[in-house]
C-alpha cells in the first residue's frame, strides 16, 4: 500500500507546483478552484494529525503554528482590506501547501520513499526545462504569453540565460545537499553535481545559484579531512559547468553575462539605495495604516481585490514588489505575529540532532531562509519543505529512541 501512497504523493506534488508551470494548466481557471477544493480536501482528511498531533515534536507543532496563520489571514484580509474570503483563499492555497507534512505523517511514509519522490521531482523539473528551451518562444512550460519574447530575449541578453520561472526548481538545489551529504564517504558520485549546477546555474535566478555553492564549498571544507584534495575538484566542476553551458547556449560569456550583471548592480547601489532596500523600509514603516495590519499583516492579496490592485499599483509605479524579499512579504501578509511563527519554525530546526547522512535536511532549511533575503522561497517550495520537515522530524525521533 505504501508504493500507491509514493506515487499519489508524487501526482500532488506534481499538482502544486502546477506539473511544472505547464502552460495549459497554468492558463486554466478551472484548474484553481480544483487547487482550492484539493487542499480543503487534505485539511480535513488531516484535521485530527494538525489540530491534535500525536507527541510533542517541536516540528510538527511549528507546521501546526503556520497553518493556523495562513487560515487566520483570511479573517485578517477581509477585516482590514474588506478582500472576500473565498478569494483570499485562492490566494492563500499555494502558502497551505506545507499541511502536506501531515498527510505524510498520517499515512506514515517512508523516508527511503520521500527521497525517491526528490528524484522523480527532479526528473520531472528536468525534463520540463528542456522542453521549454526546445520550444521557445512557445515554450509548454515556464512563463505565459503575458511575457513578450523581447523580453524573454532582453532577459537572455543580460543574463546569458533565459528564465523560464518553471515552478519546482528548488528542487535542484535540494539534491545537491542530498548528494553533498548522502555521498560524502563516495565521493565518486560528486560528479552528479556538475549536471546540477548547470541545471541551478540555467535558471537565471542569481540569488539561489551563488548561495548554494557557497554553502556546498563551505561544508565541504568543514567536513573534508584533506581539504587540499577539495580545491581541485571545485575547479574541475566549476571549469566543466563554464565549458558546458557555453556549449549549450552556444555562447562564450554565459558566465561572465551573469557576473557582469552582479556587479553592474553593485556598483550602481553605490550611488542609488538598493530597490529591496527602498522597499522594505517603506512597507515596514509607511505601508499600514494600524497596529493591528503591524502584527497581525493584511493577508494575502489576490490581483482582484482592491487590496491586491494598490499592491500592483506599487509595484507598477515603483518596482516595489514583497516577493521579492521573502521577511517584507510575511511582514505584509501575515505582520509581526507571522514572522514570530516563520522565525520559530528555523529555530527549532536548528536546534534539533539528527543523524549526519540527514544533515541535508537541516542545511536545506537553513539555505532557505538565507535566500529568502532575495525572494519568497518559502513558499516557492513548500511542498518540498513538508517532505524535508517530515524526514527531519522521523530522524529525530529515532534519535531519541536509540540514545
Amino acid at each position: 500500500m505504501k508504493k500507491q501512497y509514493t506515487i499519489l504523493i508524487v501526482l500532488l506534488v506534481f499538482f502544486w507546483f502546477d506539473f511544472f508551470s505547464f502552460k495549459p494548466i497554468v492558463e486554466n481557471h478551472f484548474f484553481i478552484q480544483l487547487k482550492i477544493i484539493i487542499n480543503l480536501l487534505l485539511l480535513g482528511y488531516t484535521f485530527q494529525n494538525w489540530i491534535n498531533p500525536h507527541g510533542k515534536s517541536p516540528i510538527t507543532t511549528s507546521i501546526k503554528y503556520l497553518l493556523y496563520l495562513y487560515i487566520f489571514s483570511i479573517a485578517i484580509a477581509y477585516t482590514f482590506n474588506n478582500q472576500p474570503p473565498l478569494r483570499s483563499l485562492s490566494g492563500t492555497t499555494v502558502f497551505l501547501s506545507i499541511g502536506l507534512y501531515f498527510l505524510f505523517q498520517k499515512w506514515n511514509i517512508p523516508v527511503k520513499n520521500i527521497e525517491k519522490i526528490f528524484l522523480y521531482t527532479l526528473l520531472g523539473y528536468t525534463l520540463a526545462y528542456t522542453i521549454a528551451s526546445v520550444t521557445f518562444p512557445t515554450n509548454l512550460f515556464g512563463y505565459t504569453g503575458v511575457d513578450s519574447v523581447e523580453s524573454m530575449e532582453s532577459v537572455q541578453e543580460s543574463r546569458g540565460v533565459m528564465r523560464f520561472g518553471i515552478m519546482g526548481a528548488e528542487i535542484v538545489v535540494l539534491m545537491i545537499f542530498f548528494l553533498i551529504t548522502t555521498y560524502s564517504t563516495n565521493k565518486k558520485y560528486y560528479i552528479w553535481l556538475i549536471p546540477l549546477f548547470i541545471l541551478l546555474f540555467l535558471r537565471g535566478t542569481r540569488g539561489p545559484f551563488f548561495i548554494t555553492v557557497a554553502i556546498t564549498i563551505t561544508y565541504l571544507f568543514v567536513k573534508s579531512k584533506q581539504k587540499i584534495l577539495l580545491l581541485p575538484i571545485i575547479c574541475t566542476i566549476l571549469l566543466s559547468m563554464n565549458v558546458i553551458v557555453d556549449y549549450i547556449l552556444s555562447k562564450d560569456s554565459a558566465f561572465s553575462s551573469f557576473i557582469e550583471l552582479t556587479i553592474k548592480q553593485v556598483e550602481a547601489n553605490k550611488d542609488d539605495e538598493d530597490i529591496r532596500i527602498k522597499m522594505t523600509k517603506f512597507f515596514v514603516n509607511d505601508y499600514n495604516t494600524n497596529i493591528g495590519q503591524i502584527i497581525f499583516g493584511n493577508g494575502v492579496p489576490v490581483s482582484v481585490s482592491s487590496y491586491g490592485k494598490e499592491l500592483q499599483s506599487l509595484e507598477d509605479k515603483y518596482g516595489y514588489y514583497p516577493v521579492d524579499v521573502g521577511y517584507v512579504m510575511f511582514f505584509v501578509y501575515f505582520g509581526l505575529l507571522g514572522l514570530y511563527v516563520y522565525l520559530l519554525l528555523l529555530y527549532r530546526v536548528l536546534k534539533i540532532k539528527i543523524p549526519q547522512q540527514y544533515s541535508y535536511t537541516k542545511i536545506y532549511i537553513i539555505y532557505i531562509y538565507i535566500v529568502s533575503i532575495t525572494g519568497a522561497y518559502f513558499t516557492a517550495a513548500s511542498p518540498l519543505i513538508a517532505m524535508v520537515l517530515y524526514i527531519m522530524d522521523k530522524k529525530r525521533l529515532q534519535n531519541i529512541k536509540s540514545a
